[in-house]
């Protein structure tokens, strides 16, 4: 018997802590890779809507991650700037300082 990996999808309402932006999104629980401390990837069209693109804040940084199978990318990470909960049916979860990451893709627009 094969098992076959699951795709958790949650639904989360990410806040930008600098100017209050916020929108709900839904996002892939296990995206592979670990970290120490809370951290979401956002594609940069919702980095946009939220106020962290193109304008990005002056404390990121340009990281090289290592990804679960391997390869390298290079990321733009921005610490503790969002404020994530989780919304579910019938309660949302506390709150939790993260740390964004948005895709290399942006890397040519630097």
């Amino acid at each position: 018997m094969k098992c076959r990996g699951v795709a958790i999808r949650l639904k989360l309402k990410i806040r930008n802590v600098k100017n209050n932006k916020s929108t709900e999104i839904i996002a892939l629980v296990n995206s592979g890779y670990e970290t120490l401390e809370p951290e979401i990837l956002l594609p940069y069209s919702i980095a946009e809507k939220i106020g962290l693109y193109p304008e990005l804040p002056k404390n990121f940084k340009i990281i090289e991650y290592t990804l679960a199978d391997g390869s390298k990318t290079k990321l733009i990470r921005m610490p503790k700037i969002l404020e994530v909960c989780v919304i579910a049916e019938d309660r949302v979860s506390k709150t939790v300082l993260s740390n964004v990451v948005i895709a290399e893709k942006l890397m040519n627009h630097l």
